[in-house]
Formats: C-alpha cells, sequence, structure tokens
C-alpha cells in the first residue's frame, strides 16, 4: 500500500487528471493505467497507436476486483485522443499541460486527424525538366507535402517551412487552422524530425534524379537531408533574381490591368484569379495589407454600368478592408445585374459566374432567334415524308411521345426493341423513308450522274454525223410540202383517181423516216479513230 501511495504521489498530475477529465473514478483502474504507461504527457509522445488498446486489453485481463478492469469503449477512445494530442503539442513545439488538455482540445485534434486525406500518389508531382513551370512544381511539392503523413501519422509540410525559429506570436492551439498551426511551428529536431525529412529526401530525389537538377542536391544525398535539398532547388531556379522579376510583373499587371466585362477571353473569375497571383507574389517581398488590395481591386473594376459600386466598397465598414468580402460582392451585384437584363436583345458582359468551358464572354439573350425566311423542303414532292424544324421542336417539347417525332442517335440507342419496331413501322405507314432508303436514292442519282459524264464523252463523236432532231423534223417538212404540192396538181382528177394519187406521199414519208432512223452511225472504232484523228 505505501508503494502504491509513493508511485502516486510521483505521478500526482496524471492520477489527478484521470480522476478529472476522462471521469476514471475508480483509484485501483486509475493505478493500473499508470503503470501500464500513463504516467506522463512527456511518456506518451512516441507512443503508437496500438499502445492504447494493448495496455486497455492487458488490464481487462488481468485479476483482481471488477472495479479495477472495468474499461469501456469510451475510455479506451479518450486515452487515445489524449495520446494524439499529446503527439501534436510535441510537434508544434508547445508546453504539455495538462490544463490544455481539455475534451474540447481532445476533440478539435481528433476531429482534424480523422479527415486527413489519404496519401497522395507520388506521380501526382511531375518530374522536373528544364521546360517545365518552375512556380507549378514547386506548388506541386508543397500540396504533396501537406498531404502526405510523416512518423507521427501527421502531414510532412513543416519540413520545408521557411523560418526555423518560432514565430512571434503565438496564434494559439490548431488556430488559424491546424494544418497551417503545424506547417508554422513544426518541430525540425527531435524525436520524428530524422524520419520525416529522409522521407521528404526520398521524394525529391525521386523526382530530380537523371535531370539537370540532380546535380543541385547531390551533396545532401550522404545525410539524406530532404530539408537542405528543397531549400536548395528554391536558390537554384526560384532565387532572388526570380522573385524580383515575379515582383516586377506582378507590379505592372496591378498598375495596367483594366475590367470592363467586355472581352470574351478576359472574364470575372479570370481576372480576380490573377489579382490574387500577383498578391502572392508581392507578398514575399513587400505584404499588401488588406485595405490596399480593395483599392487594386476597385481601381481595376471598370465596367460602366456599375460604376456607383465604388462608393458601396470603398464606404463600406468591413468590405474596405477584406479583399474576398469584396470580390463576392461585386460578382453578386454582376449576377443581379445580369439577371435583370436577361431576355433583352443586347449583348451583356460576361461576368463569369459561369464554369471554365463557357468563355464566350457574353451573356446573350435566351430567346432563340425567329427564322422568318421559308425554305424549301428537301423532299418537296411528299408533304409527309419532312416536317419543318419548328414541328419537331414542338413534338420533341410537348412531352408526348409522338412516333413521328425526330430522335438523335443517342436518344435511339436508349429505346428499347419494341419501340423501335413501333416507330419504324409509324413512319413507313406514313410515307417517310428509312436512312438506308434515302441513302439508296443518293447512291443511284450519283451513279446515273457518272453514266451519264462517261457516255457523253463516247457519243461526241458520233453525234457529229448522226441527223439530229431537227434536221430530221426539216427532211420530214419537206416530204410533206412536196406531197400537198402533188396533191394540188390532182385536184381536177377524179375520186378514185384522187386517192390513188395520195398514196404515194405518206409512202415516201414513212419510208424516209424509216431510212433516217435506220442510218446507222460511225462505230466505236471509227469514233475513236475520228477522236485520235481530232
Amino acid at each position: 500500500m505505501a508503494a502504491n501511495a509513493a508511485y502516486i504521489v510521483a505521478n500526482q498530475g496524471m492520477h489527478d487528471y484521470l480522476e478529472d477529465v476522462l471521469d476514471v473514478d475508480n483509484a485501483a483502474l486509475r493505478l493500473n493505467l499508470m503503470r501500464g504507461g500513463f504516467r506522463s504527457p512527456a511518456a506518451l509522445v512516441t507512443k503508437k497507436k496500438d499502445f492504447v488498446h494493448s495496455v486497455c486489453t492487458n488490464i481487462r485481463k488481468s485479476g483482481g476486483q471488477a472495479g479495477s478492469r472495468n474499461i469501456g469503449a469510451e475510455l479506451e477512445e479518450n486515452l487515445e485522443k489524449f495520446v494524439l494530442w499529446c503527439r501534436y503539442r510535441y510537434l508544434t513545439q508547445r508546453n504539455l499541460a495538462f490544463a490544455e488538455a481539455t475534451m474540447v482540445n481532445l476533440d478539435a485534434i481528433s476531429i482534424w486527424c480523422d479527415q486527413l486525406q489519404k496519401d497522395p500518389d507520388p506521380l501526382s508531382v511531375d518530374k522536373f525538366t528544364d521546360g517545365i513551370d518552375r512556380r507549378q512544381w514547386f506548388e506541386s511539392i508543397q500540396n504533396y507535402l501537406g498531404l502526405i503523413r510523416g512518423a507521427a501519422k501527421l502531414p510532412l509540410a513543416y519540413v520545408i517551412k521557411e523560418e526555423d525559429d518560432l514565430p512571434a506570436v503565438d496564434s494559439g492551439f490548431g488556430m488559424p487552422d491546424f494544418d497551417e498551426d503545424l506547417a508554422t511551428r513544426g518541430r525540425i529536431q527531435g524525436n520524428f524530425w530524422r524520419a520525416d525529412n529522409t522521407t521528404v529526401w526520398q521524394f525529391l530525389k525521386s523526382k530530380c534524379h537523371g535531370t539537370d537538377a540532380w546535380t543541385v542536391i547531390l551533396g545532401f544525398n550522404a545525410r539524406k537531408n530532404g530539408r537542405g535539398a528543397y531549400f536548395a532547388l528554391i536558390r537554384m531556379y526560384m532565387g532572388c533574381d526570380v522573385k524580383q522579376l515575379l515582383c516586377r510583373r506582378a507590379e505592372t499587371f496591378l498598375e495596367n490591368v483594366r475590367f470592363d466585362g467586355k472581352s470574351r477571353n478576359f472574364i470575372y473569375p479570370k481576372f480576380v484569379g490573377k489579382l490574387r497571383l500577383a498578391f502572392q507574389d508581392l507578398s514575399r517581398e513587400d505584404p499588401m495589407s488588406e485595405r490596399r488590395k480593395v483599392n487594386k481591386l476597385m481601381r481595376a473594376f471598370q465596367v460602366e454600368s456599375l460604376r456607383y459600386l465604388d462608393a458601396h466598397v470603398t464606404g463600406h465598414e468591413t468590405r474596405q478592408s477584406n479583399f474576398e468580402e469584396a470580390v463576392t460582392f461585386l460578382s453578386d451585384q454582376m449576377t443581379a445585374e445580369q439577371t435583370k437584363n436577361t431576355g433583352s436583345n443586347r449583348t451583356i458582359a460576361a461576368f463569369g459566374q459561369g464554369s471554365d468551358s463557357d468563355t464566350s464572354g457574353s451573356y446573350r439573350s435566351s430567346k432563340k432567334p425567329v427564322h422568318t425566311k421559308k425554305f424549301k423542303a428537301k423532299h418537296s414532292g411528299s408533304s409527309k415524308t419532312r416536317r419543318s424544324g419548328s414541328a419537331k421542336k414542338e413534338s420533341s417539347g410537348s412531352g408526348k411521345k409522338d412516333p413521328l417525332e425526330f430522335l438523335t442517335g443517342k436518344e435511339w440507342y436508349h429505346l428499347s426493341e419494341a419501340e423501335k419496331a413501333s416507330k419504324r413501322k409509324a413512319r413507313r405507314a406514313a410515307g417517310i423513308p428509312t436512312s438506308e432508303e434515302r441513302m439508296g436514292k443518293e447512291k443511284k442519282k450519283i451513279s446515273s450522274v457518272k453514266r451519264a459524264a462517261s457516255s457523253s464523252d463516247s457519243d461526241s463523236s458520233s453525234e457529229d454525223r448522226k441527223p439530229t432532231k431537227r434536221q430530221k423534223r426539216q427532211v420530214i417538212s419537206s416530204i410533206q410540202r412536196s406531197a400537198a404540192d402533188s396533191d394540188s396538181d390532182s385536184s381536177s382528177d377524179e375520186s378514185g383517181n384522187e386517192s390513188t394519187g395520195a398514196r404515194p406521199a405518206p409512202r415516201m414519208l414513212k419510208m424516209t423516216q424509216r431510212k433516217i432512223r435506220q442510218d446507222p452511225g460511225p462505230s466505236k472504232k471509227q469514233s475513236k479513230k475520228g477522236k485520235a484523228q481530232g
């Protein structure tokens, strides 16, 4: 008993925390937990996730009274949260005071850790090349390290933080959020540092080996110094000269940029995105206040119909010093302006509320233009074969299942076989040709045109020698005139003679017509020979 009392006195802080915060009422159970490893927060920093479960399992299996072995699921979960809190406080270089380990803080750190994403694919970061966009390449590395977990099962973004020392002002535990708090206050020495630093090195090596960048980080291979290799790449490819160039470009952009809502390729989201990028480039050398950002925004905002919004932004209590709030306010006002002008025929400037695919630069009237010009139908012979475009729109938009309505290929694909058969039958009864029939007619027309073109060449030589229709008509008319003359000469004769004298004329006419028709044209060989001689 004396030994137990002395043990409790030596770990009085943990004893009181288990009783007051974690609600462990049984003194024997508190003693068993402390003997199992819960003696101090510093001793729990390096414990793994399975440690808590092992301690609880051993206590449940131990002998003794039931109260000293009664560990519920809730108590085990709270113990796991406490171990995670100790590890996070250690990495962010804060004290491990029991007073800070409230249930609110334990729940907050547990919820954040549960919502962390799985480790990203290393292929999400491209391998270094000479022509790669270096800014985007470094940003992809930062994003990757902000997601992948290290030895402490926490993100590795702190390994490449710019400052070795702690920030001058502590914003508080988990403020403004746990990711940024860990990235700015991460411990770059101690229990987890060597494993995390080596992980970053192996990643950078996979992206730079065999390229020009490998010679830059080769000197850090012996110690597997990922932090040193990263900043060596920064100095080489994003050094002071590059930063100064980016700053000059950002300043030039802010001085000259204007947004009037008329350009098809410079919509509002793109305009705001370029402003944010310019502010980010300038923040490396000259951080810009929120009020200056708002002033730059309103100076560049030159939409003619919304000029009055300048006073509503710069004169507002919160918008004048909050860039994102001012951006949202302008976006809402432009949406209202676009809605007010919907239905008019004039073109409205694209204020950028659509997707990236909508880069037309304007919101046009939703009414479709009415075509007043009447076009002749392709199949004019049958009024049932084709319907006008308006009829198609009416049938498709009426909601009724008309078997004669026009269907796209995608709509036809989703029909059942019975529906397809019924529609084919209805269209056949209405006299509407199928696509195969229309294609067959078109092919016949094309083939007939080809045959006519080929035969015209072969008959051109024979047409010179064959009598034309006009020549035939002239011969026939001359024969008819001669027959009429013979009739007039025999008009004084008797009726018998009159009938016999009239017979030779038609007989001569028929013989002449037969002779003209039976007159053979030149043979193919002669026509070809005539062509060659010609």
